[in-house]
């Protein structure tokens, strides 16, 4: 099972340094990739650790030029905030300065303010989402012949270069609804959902193994990860509880196992208390776990 980790892009704690050095660590402790974190402007009023944060895809630009060989993802993208002939812009930039170490997450988003605060339309981003991952295919093919209702955008004879280094930039798809589920199964080279409760989570993976063409199509998952052994869940913004993977405490390796007899390829691993915690505490926590579970 791969194990990557999220960057510390969003906190109490966040800086240019302790963004590289936690990069660095992960890098030399083995983990497979890196991941930044996508939002932009929460209100005020959220209930989230996401009202600090710096931007996903120019960090990865940033942690590209300071790591070698670790994979670089975002988790989860929302491109349906964004413009999306930009974005795959920016996505095909990242993988060539990198020499092809881009994966993306990308996921319709869940917070209603933030699309209003960035003029987007929260309604129909499902619809967006799937046209700007058809877009990102078709214009990382190095042509421009698109056009999309939802999206307004109509392209023809125009010229996209240089194309990703990676033949085919993966794409995994987040979200658990049946609506990601078959975004995935259809559009995505694997599926990305965040870990529910053991119980929940297996009847997920069957629901999604019932959608997929491909059985075996690869599910990654964005699990929290706790420096305190005694946190075992949390609930998410939208008020959902969720396990937590501790550092070194007890439970963990009964969750790890659970999710490999699912046949789970990775753990994409996210210090959500984060906003409390230092880098060097940071650190100290994917040291102690890489110390347990990647050797």
């Amino acid at each position: 099972m791969e194990f990557g980790v999220c960057l510390p892009n969003y906190g109490n704690d966040i800086s240019p340094d302790g963004l590289k050095r936690f990069a660095i660590a992960a890098e030399e402790l083995g983990y497979t990739s890196v991941w930044t974190t996508d939002h932009i402007l929460l209100n005020a009023e959220s209930v989230s650790p996401y009202k600090s944060i710096v931007e996903s895809v120019t960090t990865l630009a940033y942690i590209a030029d300071s790591t070698r060989r670790i994979k670089l993802g975002i988790s989860s993208l929302i491109i349906s905030m964004r413009n999306p002939i930009i974005t795959t812009k920016q996505l095909a930039t990242i993988d060539f300065i990198s020499d092809g170490r881009l994966t993306v997450a990308i996921g319709t988003g869940w917070n209603k303010g933030e699309f209003s605060s960035l003029g987007a339309n929260f309604h129909d981003r499902g619809t967006r989402t799937s046209e700007s991952i058809r877009l990102l295919r078709t214009l990382w093919s190095g042509k421009a012949n698109f056009e999309s209702a939802h999206l307004k955008e109509r392209l023809s004879g125009a010229i996209f270069l240089p194309k990703p280094v990676q033949e085919r930039l993966p794409i995994r798809v987040a979200g658990a609804s049946e609506a990601a589920m078959l975004r995935a199964a259809r559009l995505g080279d694997a599926w990305h959902p965040n870990l529910y409760n053991i119980g929940l989570f297996e009847k997920l993976v069957g629901r999604f193994r019932e959608i997929s063409s491909e059985k075996d199509k690869p599910i990654y998952v964005r699990a929290a990860l706790s420096v305190d052994p005694k946190e075992r869940s949390y609930r998410d913004p939208q008020g959902e509880e969720r396990p937590i993977l501790s550092c070194s405490g007890a439970g963990t390796a009964e969750l790890i196992e659970r999710l490999k007899e699912q046949r789970i390829r990775g753990v994409i691993l996210s210090q959500n208390s984060s906003g409390t915690r230092t880098i060097g505490e940071q650190i100290k926590c994917i040291t102690s776990f890489a110390g347990s579970y990647l050797y």
